[in-house]
């Protein structure tokens, strides 16, 4: 679910970013019919001006497609460490599993053996032992699978990082257009 929230935010981000590119270039062609136009020293100063708001907003804009595609790229390599995290995790539970089953079937065996006829110092101690080997491979894996949790969740803590920076990058790409959208304005009005 996070990941496709990501992917709408990126393509949102990525459709605003070019119709970014296309106001500038309506921009671009604005300025050159101005400069037609215009033939006093004080309205070349203005094109002057804007212009070099313009290249300063094309700049901006440049910056936020790069940090885009960067947030895309650690957003990506997060989800793939998480997905490859939960697999482990669900083998450590399964291994934990497995082994309880076979840790009841041993003292179920012993139980049966003891009922039915007491026994063997010998055998006993190999059965014993095999309880002891069990009982500490399951509590190595329990502490493997907590282990395995923890890294899940400093791995969505850190999508979770990845997204309000999205967010703030998103919000900064608005304002650019909003300035865009005022240059265009002051153009269209000379």
């Amino acid at each position: 679910e996070t990941s496709y929230k990501e992917q709408e935010k990126s393509e949102a981000l990525e459709k605003e970013l070019n119709e970014l590119k296309a106001a500038h270039h309506e921009l671009e062609e604005k300025y050159a019919d101005a400069e037609r136009k215009l033939q006093n020293d004080d309205m070349e100063d203005r094109i002057e001006d804007l212009e070099s708001a313009n290249e300063e907003l094309q700049s901006r804009a440049d910056d936020l497609e790069a940090k885009s595609d960067e947030s895309n790229r650690k957003i990506k390599m997060l989800e793939d460490d998480l997905g490859r995290a939960e697999a482990k995790t669900e083998e450590f539970e399964t291994k934990a599993k497995e082994l309880e089953i076979e840790l009841t079937n041993v003292n179920n065996t012993l139980k049966k053996m003891e009922a039915a006829e007491g026994l063997q110092a010998e055998r006993e101690d190999k059965l014993e032992s095999s309880i002891h080997d069990l009982e500490a491979a399951k509590s190595d894996l329990s502490i493997r699978a907590e282990n395995a949790e923890r890294q899940i969740q400093v791995l969505e803590e850190n999508i979770l990082k990845l997204e309000s920076d999205l967010e703030k990058e998103q919000e900064a790409h608005n304002n650019t257009k909003e300035e865009l959208a005022a240059v265009n304005a002051e153009i269209d009005d000379i």
